[in-house]
């Protein structure tokens, strides 16, 4: 089994016992590799934006910002975790931190194009 696999299995079971021994759900965020989320009993997993990264550097902030932005505007937790996905993979094309998270208006445009 190759490293990465079962770093990302070891990591999963981590979450699936958090979240069972709290009851609460719980995110994580694999980088390239998307998000996870268990909730309930159930592991949903999002796939990464396919994009050509060039820059990684606001995609963790990016990812939290349109989470929270989402949360607070009433979208689910499976929504919100979509969209926050998705703005964190449009924020990696560009070069620059700030300059690359993208608008609301962007993330709506690849949102609707899933």
């Amino acid at each position: 089994m190759r490293t990465r696999q079962r770093r990302s299995q070891v990591g999963w079971r981590a979450v699936q016992d958090l979240s069972t021994c709290l009851n609460i759900d719980v995110l994580r965020t694999p980088g390239g590799d998307g998000a996870e989320v268990f909730a309930a009993g159930e592991r949903i997993s999002f796939a990464a934006l396919p994009a050509e990264v060039s820059d990684t550097t606001a995609a963790g902030d990016c990812f939290v910002g349109a989470l929270a932005s989402a949360l607070d505007r009433g979208l689910s937790n499976k929504a919100a975790v979509g969209r926050a996905v998705t703005a964190a993979g449009i924020s990696c094309s560009p070069k620059g931190g700030q300059s690359s998270i993208p608008f609301a208006a962007e993330k709506d445009q690849w949102c609707l194009q899933a």
